[in-house]
């Protein structure tokens, strides 16, 4: 008899380590996706293609604002002002005496000089309408020739391609040149135009700007340096050409000064705009897209067997039943089979479960970075106040209230500024002091150009030491458990701020409360368009 009960304990517990054998595997997984992802954290220089692309957009766009500015002000400031003199508005210009170039030809001139003096972002204008005399091909290649036939039908809207040139890879970027008011009778009446019928808003051709990709970042600065310098010298170039006429002089100063200014604002937008590149850099917005896809395979592993296990569980009871144990024997494994195994399983599918809350949250944050802007004027009572009903309930619970006041309007998106607010309502009930009902005040004003809103509560407060780490990633004032959320409201909130050209900031007390202080612009930016 004491042989079989040895050999039935042998058996048993042999079975009962290979069922333990994919639980070990489990295991050992979700360390190694763990560490994958502390690795892939850890790799962030070698991810910022994305957004060294959406960089050279932004710096495509405003290179072409210069030199669209630049023409309308040559044209309303220098060649309407020779009309009727003895000076010639012509393309051929330098082989015609007293005659100064047109304002297209200038600006081709302006987009050569930039790639000749900077190495880097350079301008080009052409139109399948060229004035005859130019020696340069209407539309040069097929992306000019896409370009064309897109804004041709999309006129407010721009086309870009990422291709290989000589300088490397870089961003080609076309917006569409429009018919000016300024210039519908002098194309429709110039000897050389090839086109006499244009009226106002007609794409009459298109404005690239090319950023080879590989400085962008760095050379966003320098280019709008650049550009800012060579019109101050092409202005001077028209000046000249109408030096007899010193009272126009006077007045073309006092307008440049003001022209001056607002390309000195832009570059300050321009800094601004650095800044919020390093700090998405810093939430390490391009690791993380591609870490949140990587990861989910080895997690759905992980859950796989977790739920195999759970399967398992009930076919080795069954055996076990079956099986001829001594009681001590029997009594150890039942333990194990209804106790230690059911934990440990309930320990891998928590973790596992809270990774992939934690991966969701980040490819959240990761997309909020790449998400298009369509900034409108905000009616932010009704922003709050709708707010304000989807918290009702939770509010309700813990017998709170939330005092609206009477709030500005402000310049933002929708989506990302409600986004913003509803983190901060949220978090003030979240943190809501335990032996008080919470109480939420949202009030604003506004301060020369932009609006100030103050989100306060009476909750726990925050410590003078953590008030700067409550923007960061994962951090939580209390520990893990004890509240909902993965740690990424405020980082979240700081984000869509900082990209809505605006600033959060926080004052607490401990114990006693906190009050978020965000900034905004109160209205759009006074862009000049020509």
């Amino acid at each position: 008899m004491s042989d079989v009960d040895d050999r039935g304990t042998s058996a048993g517990t042999s079975d009962l380590a290979t069922q333990w054998l994919p639980y070990t595997w489990s295991a050992g997984l979700l360390l190694f996706a763990i560490a994958g992802f502390v690795a892939l954290v850890a790799s962030l220089q070698s991810a910022e293609e994305a957004q060294v692309h959406a960089h050279a957009e932004e710096e495509a766009a405003r290179l072409a604002k210069v030199v669209s500015v630049f023409r309308t002000l040559y044209t309303s400031e220098v060649v309407d002002r020779v009309k009727g003199t003895d000076i010639e508005v012509r393309s051929d210009y330098r082989s015609v005496p007293h005659a100064i170039p047109l304002p297209a030809t200038l600006s081709m001139r302006l987009g050569a000089r930039l790639g000749a003096e900077g190495g880097g972002a350079r301008t080009q204008l052409y139109s399948p309408f060229p004035f005859t005399g130019r020696d340069r091909i209407p539309l040069p290649d097929s992306f000019a020739a896409q370009a064309w036939a897109f804004l041709s039908e999309h006129p407010e809207g721009n086309f870009s391609r990422i291709e290989v040139l000589d300088h490397g890879e870089t961003l080609r970027f076309a917006v569409a040149d429009r018919m000016r008011r300024q210039c519908v009778g002098c194309h429709n009446t110039h000897p050389d135009s090839p086109k006499r019928d244009w009226v106002v808003g007609d794409v009459r051709g298109v404005l690239e700007v090319t950023v080879p990709l590989g400085s962008a970042q760095q050379r966003a600065g320098q280019a709008l340096g650049w550009a800012t310098g060579l019109l101050a010298g092409y202005v001077a170039i028209g000046i000249a050409g109408v030096a007899t006429l010193v009272y126009v002089a006077r007045r073309h100063q006092r307008q440049l000064l003001g022209h001056v200014t607002e390309v000195m604002r832009a570059h300050e937008r321009q800094q601004k705009i650095a800044r919020v590149l390093k700090t998405t850099n810093e939430e390490l917005e391009s690791v993380v897209y591609a870490a949140s896809h990587d990861l989910r395979s080895p997690l759905v592993n992980v859950q796989g067997f977790a739920q195999e296990l759970q399967l398992s569980l009930g076919e080795l009871r069954e055996a076990i039943a079956e099986a001829t144990l001594d009681d001590p024997t029997r009594e150890r494994t039942r333990h194990i089979l209804d106790v230690e195994v059911p934990e440990s399983l309930k320990f891998i599918q928590g973790s596992a479960n809270s990774i992939e809350r934690m991966l969701s949250a980040l490819l959240r944050l990761s997309r909020l970075g790449r998400v298009m802007l369509r900034p409108s004027q905000l009616d932010m009572n009704k922003i709050v106040a709708q707010l304000h009903k989807d918290v009702s309930y939770r509010l309700g619970e813990l017998d709170g209230t939330l005092e609206i006041g009477k709030l500005p309007s402000c310049w933002g998106d929708d989506d990302q500024i409600a986004q913003a607010f509803s983190n901060l309502i949220g978090d003030a009930i979240k943190y809501a002091h335990p032996k008080r009902a919470p109480e939420i005040v949202v009030t604003g004003d506004t301060q020369d150009d932009v609006v100030v809103y103050r989100v306060s509560d009476n909750g726990i407060g925050i410590a003078i030491e953590h008030q700067e780490k409550v923007f960061q990633l994962f951090h939580r004032l209390v520990p893990r458990g004890a509240a909902l959320g993965e740690g990424l409201g405020l980082t979240t909130a700081r984000r869509v701020v900082d990209r809505s050209s605006g600033t959060i900031s926080i004052e607490s007390s401990l114990g006693v409360g906190s009050t978020f202080i965000v900034t905004l612009p109160r209205r759009a930016p006074q862009d000049d368009d020509a």
